[in-house]
């Protein structure tokens, strides 16, 4: 399961640093998106906690973040771009480079992994397989491997037809 509560800071903020501060702050799952020095206050001390009932969905590779959409939206699961605080980073890293907008992206990422629980899946590409530089491998995976409130990952593998392998732990 994704709790905000946990992850995406619904009592507090994500500060990540591009041109100034970006504050991401899921409250009651409504993206609040602030820039400069003031932005780390956007939330205000009476967020409210939220869960989600979604399982996380995670994805890694050339052509599995679409894949991995529909595997979650016939699954009861939720992909991080689909979430308030991934629409919001989504929105502020558009126009940027992938060098610019990846610390961002990251950051957003591992408090994604943070929040999980339970059983998650992963997408990856059945041909060309993990690239070690992935934001999953560096950043999500170690998370993931160390939270304590996930019981399981799942590894499923899109072909270049488009079809979803699914796998085991």
């Amino acid at each position: 399961m994704y709790d905000v509560s946990r992850g995406l800071a619904a009592v507090g903020t994500i500060a990540l640093a591009q041109a100034g501060a970006l504050a991401v702050t899921e409250v009651a799952g409504s993206a609040l998106v602030g820039w400069g020095a003031g932005a780390a206050g956007a939330a205000g001390a009476g967020a409210v906690a939220q869960k989600v009932a979604q399982q996380p969905v995670f994805w890694s590779g050339t052509g599995t973040e679409n894949a991995a959409r529909a595997f979650a939206n016939a699954n009861n699961g939720i992909v991080l771009a689909d979430t308030a605080a991934g629409r919001a980073v989504a929105q502020a890293v558009e126009g940027l480079s992938r060098s610019h907008a990846q610390p961002l992206w990251a950051t957003v990422s591992e408090n994604f992994a943070r929040s999980a629980s339970g059983q998650v899946n992963v997408i990856l590409n059945a041909t060309e397989g993990l690239s070690p530089n992935s934001i999953f491998w560096l950043n999500e995976f170690p998370i993931l491997l160390g939270n304590p409130n996930v019981t399981g990952i799942i590894y499923n593998y899109v072909t270049p037809a488009g079809s979803i392998i699914r796998g085991g732990p």
